[in-house]
Parts: structure tokens; C-alpha cells; sequence
């Protein structure tokens, strides 16, 4: 049986909400990147010569690299980045003393939902706003 992961950073709510907006930023110019990436792609596929092939390929790797380099900047916060298409953002947060995700959804106006680590978000469950003790902070 393994052990369930231990985070460098846990989030409150709040903590997870406050941050929402600079990863959300991040989020939207990792999706253009992302098209961006996907119109490359599409050019290197069509690519007849050599030296189409060659630029396309280039311009494919400096979109992911920049893609990499968003992603890395959201990780060094501590957020977890599900997935981009739909978009799904984990935060590492403690309740009652057990390592959970907060998660917010492309869509969501607000972090209101957490989840086990080992369950999907379709396991979602409300935050509890009248319970605010339940949530701790230990960063």
C-alpha cells in the first residue's frame, strides 16, 4: 500500500482563492500557446519539404517550451494543473488533518469544491463556508 503524497505548499480557501486570478491568467495564455502549438502541429503535418518541416518543428518546440515554462510557474506555487483542455486546477489543502485538492474548474467563478487526492472531481464536494476550522493553513 503506498502512502498518500505529501505537498510543499497547502492551501486555505481563501489562500487558493487569492491566487485564482494570477493562475488564471496563466491558464488562458498556456491555451493559446496550446492552439498556438496545435496550428504548428497541423503546419508540420502539411510540411512538403524539408525546410518546412524544419520551421514548423521549430516553432512547434518554442510553443511547448513556453507552454513548460507557464505550467512550471503554476507549479512553483504549489498548484497542481489537471488538465488544460478542459482545464482543471488542484490545490493542495489540508482538512481535518488529511491531504485533499481544492479544486477550481474551467467555468467555476470561485474555489467552492474540494476533492480526495485519489478521487476525480467528479467526487466533488462543497466548501463548507460555515466551517471555516477545518480548513488549516501549516505553509
Amino acid at each position: 500500500m503506498t502512502s498518500p503524497p505529501t505537498f510543499k505548499r497547502f492551501f486555505t480557501p481563501k489562500e487558493a482563492n487569492a491566487l485564482l486570478d494570477e493562475v488564471r491568467a496563466d491558464i488562458t495564455a498556456a491555451k493559446s500557446l496550446l492552439q498556438k502549438a496545435k496550428r504548428a502541429k497541423s503546419m508540420l503535418s502539411a510540411a512538403t519539404n524539408d525546410e518546412e518541416r524544419s520551421d514548423a518543428s521549430s516553432i512547434l518546440e518554442e510553443h511547448y517550451a513556453s507552454i513548460n515554462g507557464v505550467l512550471a510557474r503554476i507549479r512553483h506555487e504549489g498548484v497542481h494543473v489537471q488538465g488544460l483542455d478542459p482545464v482543471n486546477i488542484n490545490f493542495p489543502a489540508l482538512r481535518n488533518g488529511r491531504e485533499v485538492y481544492l479544486c477550481w474548474l474551467e467555468g467555476d467563478q470561485k474555489i467552492d469544491t474540494w476533492h480526495h487526492v485519489h478521487m476525480d472531481t467528479q467526487a466533488r464536494l462543497e466548501v463548507d463556508p460555515m466551517k471555516p476550522g477545518r480548513w488549516e493553513w501549516c505553509n
